[in-house]
Order: structure tokens, then sequence, then C-alpha cells
């Protein structure tokens, strides 16, 4: 279940944040905001 909704997260955001088509940019900047604000 939390794999389908991962997915479906990545694919609502991937566009606004990568619109070349790169979902792993997502999972970076993700990791990298989680990083700065702990």
């Amino acid at each position: 279940m939390q794999t389908v909704t991962r997915s479906r997260t990545v694919l609502n955001e991937t566009p606004a944040l990568a619109p070349d088509g790169q979902p792993y940019r997502l999972l970076t900047l993700r990791n990298s905001n989680m990083a700065l604000l702990s």
C-alpha cells in the first residue's frame, strides 16, 4: 500500500519539480529539504 501511495505522490509532484521527467530529482529535493529542516 505504501508503495502505491508513494508512486502516486511522485507522479503528482514530479511535473512541478522535474518537468524534464526525471522523478529522482523529487527524491533528491525532498531528502535535501528534510536534512535542512532537521
